[in-house]
């Protein structure tokens, strides 16, 4: 909902300034992290790790921010990797959901406004959109690991032609 541009035209266009209105914006999406968050802990604590210093001031069992990119890459690998998306838009490609897919992960993301255009046919395989999707999706994975490791060889066939893509775009701009 808050992804929808009618959303705000409708119901804060005339009372608050594109700054306000991100300023909402981005307290709604924290929020929504932090009930997400809550629920994975009350869902699956023994199977969940939550990284982020930023994390350690809501959750106790929070660890701090990894900073070598080995690291971080081990961890994503082979992992089913939780994304709420981007704090600032609403688009499915940015930097730390690239990282999962390259690294190897299993990304399984809040459902972001291009959603359907990144993940075609296989959109209801990496995304959810309410608590109760998400805790169906992480218990079928967990209890499927043929499902699973389909599903990542899925992930990887859609992303498998990005760099010539990217290079196309590149050398149609230039």
């Amino acid at each position: 909902m808050i992804d929808n541009k009618q959303f705000w035209a409708n119901s804060f266009n005339s009372v608050y300034d594109d700054h306000e209105k991100f300023v909402i914006y981005r307290d709604f999406k924290i929020n929504l992290r932090m009930l997400i968050i809550k629920n994975i802990f009350n869902n699956f604590k023994n199977n969940f790790q939550l990284y982020g210093t930023d994390w350690k001031d809501y959750f106790k069992e929070a660890y701090a921010n990894i900073e070598k990119k080995k690291t971080i890459q081990n961890l994503y690998s082979g992992n089913i990797c939780l994304d709420l998306g981007s704090i600032s838009g609403s688009l499915s490609l940015y930097p730390r959901s690239i990282e999962i897919i390259e690294s190897g992960g299993y990304l399984l993301q809040l459902r972001q406004s291009d959603s359907k255009q990144t993940f075609g046919k296989y959109e209801d395989c990496f995304t959810f959109s309410d608590l109760d999707d998400l805790n169906k999706k992480i218990k079928t994975l967990e209890e499927n690991f043929e499902l699973y490791k389909s599903q990542l060889k899925s992930l990887r066939e859609i992303f498998q032609n990005s760099k010539k893509n990217i290079e196309k775009q590149l050398d149609f701009i230039l």
